[in-house]
């Protein structure tokens, strides 16, 4: 069921903080026990902190910003690198930029993005209408690509990936031959071998070529319930990892997480 705590919200922004400090996040075998384990004790503690929750907006917030010094290093000017992935179910125009929003505010310097787009079926969750050449889809994600170009060009994020998108879609989808994200990451458990023709694809545009085993739904809906949000669906997530680059050793690892009232999303096929 969902808190009474939470009754009162539309939405809900979480986020973790760096979960490498948790203990029982070791215990973690995937992703999504990842972000259960590490979301949960803040559901917790924003409950326990009812008194003192805001009650003049129907949007709950509630952040955990790192420190930016590591190991007595100042932040200079490369010595830091941050990946974020952005994982969407659903198009939402508003969707990326709030993500993106949000992650800034827990970045110390100008963080690379990923998108991982996997809109799923309002009449099946665990439908990707992404496999079924859906249209849509592909103008969905030029029009979130668009906007993380704009975003880049601005400085405001620094290179672009996408993940799970085999050589056809992406010759469709980026019909103007330009090839400007320079990370694809590919899906261990979808993918045993990567395609020849998409190796050479990417060793000729200079694009990095990842492995990853993260789930298309990272937080499944049964999941909610476990933290109190059963009324709530997740609307997006964010997934940063800070790397000490002189060291070559991860830092920081985090998650930021809208949830939105189920009955105040407009569910979509596309």
């Amino acid at each position: 069921m969902t808190s009474a705590v939470f009754n009162k919200y539309d939405s809900l922004v979480v986020g973790t903080g760096n979960i490498l400090e948790n203990e029982e996040f070791k215990k973690a075998k995937n992703p999504t026990q990842e972000m259960l384990i590490c979301v949960k004790p803040r559901i917790i503690e924003l409950e326990q902190k009812q008194g003192t929750l805001s009650s003049n907006t129907k949007d709950l917030v509630s952040l955990v910003c790192d420190e930016t010094e590591v190991n007595g290093i100042e932040n200079e000017a490369g010595s830091i690198k941050i990946v974020a992935k952005i994982f969407l179910n659903e198009f939402a125009e508003n969707s990326l930029n709030e993500a993106i929003e949000y992650l800034l505010k827990n970045c110390s310097t100008t963080p690379s993005v990923i998108l991982a787009y996997h809109p799923t079926s309002r009449t099946d969750s665990e439908k990707f209408i992404w496999a079924d050449n859906n249209i849509k889809c592909k103008g969905n994600f030029k029009f979130l690509w668009k906007k993380l170009r704009v975003a880049r060009d601005a400085g405001i994020i620094g290179q672009l990936g996408i993940a799970d998108m085999d050589l056809d879609t992406i010759l469709d989808i980026f019909d103007d031959k330009n090839f400007d994200f320079t990370i694809l990451q590919i899906n261990t458990q979808t993918c045993c071998v990567v395609p020849p023709e998409l190796q050479q694809f990417c060793k000729d545009h200079d694009i990095q070529l990842l492995t990853h085993s993260d789930p298309q739904v990272i937080f499944p809906s049964h999941h909610l319930d476990e933290i109190s949000l059963k009324d709530f669906k997740m609307k997006w997530t964010v997934r940063y990892l800070e790397t000490l680059v002189c060291r070559g050793i991860l830092t920081k690892k985090g998650f930021i997480v809208k949830f939105v009232k189920a009955l105040n999303v407009k569910k979509s096929d596309i």
